[in-house]
């Protein structure tokens, strides 16, 4: 069996992510997977682990965390730039022992609130699969305009701040993942190809190969 391997980037809401994780992806060939992306296309396609899913979800259940990792395990590749997942020790558990993936590095983006509030409310959602962009601009996928999101309002910002607070940057920094190689990057004013290089020069360091 090949061994998979990955590196997994962290951020609060609209620290840029999905944009980080699909340049990687573009200009290093190195497969990309937003564990959110997955979860809303999953749930639109009505899949067995959708219905799973949407109902966890509906119930304001936590999702549970070896539907999590079979979600992943489908759309996994040898060498992977993973958002979003796995955000618990238990998940990270059964992540490493379910897919046998081994976490090479972790990527932390940091960003200011302001900055947060600016992009929160300009996100976009393309009606047809759920492409995440900027409002107004087209979906990569289907080439439509991306409309406002149902959920770019006040109390879902809220949710997402303490979410981060409370329950992902306490895992990051916590000893779980303290003994992997991490590159903190500050995305608030930073443009798209700053970000990138300083991504790129970290994987690179990290010498994984496909």
């Amino acid at each position: 069996m090949n061994t998979k391997n990955a590196v997994i980037i962290y951020g609060n809401t609209c620290a840029g992510k999905s944009t980080l994780g699909k340049k990687i992806e573009k200009e290093m060939k190195i497969k990309y997977i937003s564990f959110g992306d997955l979860k809303r296309l999953e749930i639109i396609n009505k899949s067995s682990i959708g219905i799973i899913l949407d109902s966890q979800i509906k119930n304001g259940k936590p999702i549970n965390p070896l539907v999590g990792a079979r979600l992943i395990e489908k759309y996994l590749g040898l060498l992977n730039i993973i958002s979003g997942y796995p955000i618990s020790i238990e998940e990270l558990r059964i992540f490493r022992a379910r897919c046998r993936c081994i976490i090479q590095g972790i990527i932390h983006l940091g960003i200011n609130e302001i900055k947060i509030r600016q992009r929160f409310f300009n996100r976009g959602i393309c009606q047809n699969c759920g492409y995440i962009g900027q409002l107004q601009k087209h979906c990569r996928i289907d080439d439509v305009l991306l409309v406002k999101r149902f959920d770019c309002n006040e109390d879902e910002l809220n949710f997402r701040l303490q979410f981060y607070k409370n329950r992902i940057l306490p895992f990051i920094q916590g000893a779980s993942l303290s003994a992997y190689p991490m590159i903190n990057i500050d995305t608030s004013d930073l443009s798209e190809e700053e970000i990138f290089q300083k991504a790129k020069e970290f994987l690179e360091s990290l010498k994984i190969k496909q």
